[in-house]
């Protein structure tokens, strides 16, 4: 099954950890919005296999990069949220797709380019390395502003 990934989901007290194309997915206003307990609670809690894209949360990203001055083109996944029966509250998420045609277009800005794309797309508190690469790690967050939460 080439280009697909499985992730899991688990509730770990009120907190939830998630892929963000899954949250995208799962929210039918914005990725923000899956992110609250009542929205994907009832996903996990159905029983049944539930099965999406990522259009629309894409092009409002293209949308807000375009509105940056940045290329952004849509990279749509189908995501399939399969509920693990007999265990609360967890989740497995299958997400397919191509490769992200956006990394070719990254990897051609130059370093100021590439560091006011990646404020832009994550927020502006997002680490960024030497290379204009934001830094990936548990002290990386989306800011409320970025692109990603359009």
């Amino acid at each position: 099954m080439e280009g697909m990934t499985t992730n899991t989901i688990r509730r770990i007290g009120a907190s939830l950890l998630v892929t963000t194309a899954a949250v995208a997915a799962l929210s039918t206003t914005s990725p923000a919005n899956a992110m609250k307990p009542d929205v994907i609670s009832p996903v996990l809690d159905h029983g049944a296999a539930t099965t999406s894209d990522t259009r629309a949360t894409e092009q409002a990203i293209a949308d807000c990069m375009a509105a940056h001055g940045f290329e952004y083109v849509p990279n749509v996944k189908t995501v399939t949220v399969t509920p693990v029966i007999g265990e609360e509250h967890m989740a497995v998420v299958e997400l397919e797709g191509g490769t992200d045609p956006n990394e070719a277009i990254i990897n051609q800005l130059s370093v100021s380019e590439r560091v006011a794309y990646n404020l832009a797309m994550w927020g502006p508190d997002t680490e960024v390395d030497a290379d204009g690469f934001m830094v990936s790690g548990p002290g990386n967050s989306i800011g409320a502003d970025a692109c990603a939460l359009a």
